[in-house]
């Protein structure tokens, strides 16, 4: 089954407030209607774009559909974005397996964000994977000269301290790797898990759990 990242946005109130005034004019209330224009995006071209990484092998794993970005490890059915297929049916069990450049994300909005990933919607899977980030793609040669290299993204729902949201710019692009530890950790090893990623874009003093 997918890995399905899920997206979550959310409407703020819009209102417009005036001061109470002494004097001559002065009222008691004002009610006034104004047009609102929302438009759903598809992941690529949203505020917070989610793509594959172009030149990248790996983008073989994400699967785009109806605009809407999903992660498929469990079998190659040819629907990728990247138009090849995995030949494997998934992750080697007692090995630690690393996918690099899994997914561009792209800071498309007008401000500065902090960035990360919630997992903890994938049951027992999140206490085996890990997604980390860096400024360039792991076959560029400036790989690593961007802070923010191999930052831990991912937060479990349990102890954030080891993560470190990434400060997305606007306009920036950063890559995302996923590290799945299949080594039986505590004498327990991942079967098969499906579920949910919330990928989160706050303002810059965010920090998980969000």
């Amino acid at each position: 089954m997918s890995n399905r990242r899920k997206f979550i946005a959310g409407l703020g109130a819009l209102a417009t407030g005036s001061a109470a005034a002494v004097g001559t004019g002065a009222f008691t209330s004002v009610t006034a209607e104004r047009t609102v224009n929302v438009q759903v995006a598809g992941d690529a071209s949203a505020y917070l774009g989610l793509a594959p990484v172009s030149n990248s092998p790996n983008s073989d794993y994400v699967v785009v559909n109806n605009q809407e970005v999903s992660f498929d490890f469990s079998s190659g059915d040819g629907d990728s974005s990247g138009g090849g297929s995995v030949d494997g049916d998934g992750f080697n069990p007692d090995a630690t397996t690393r996918i690099n450049d899994l997914l561009r994300v792209t800071n498309q909005g007008n401000q500065s964000a902090n960035f990360w990933v919630n997992i903890e919607n994938l049951g027992a899977g999140s206490d085996f994977l890990t997604i980390e980030a860096s400024g360039y793609p792991t076959y560029s040669p400036n790989m690593g000269s961007k802070t923010g290299a191999s930052t831990q993204l991912a937060y479990d729902g349990g102890n954030d301290s080891g993560v470190h949201p990434y400060k997305l710019d606007t306009g920036e692009d950063i890559y995302l790797h996923l590290v799945v530890d299949a080594t039986a950790r505590g004498g327990q090893s991942p079967n098969n898990f499906s579920g949910n990623a919330t990928f989160v874009a706050a303002s810059d003093d965010s920090q998980p759990p969000l």
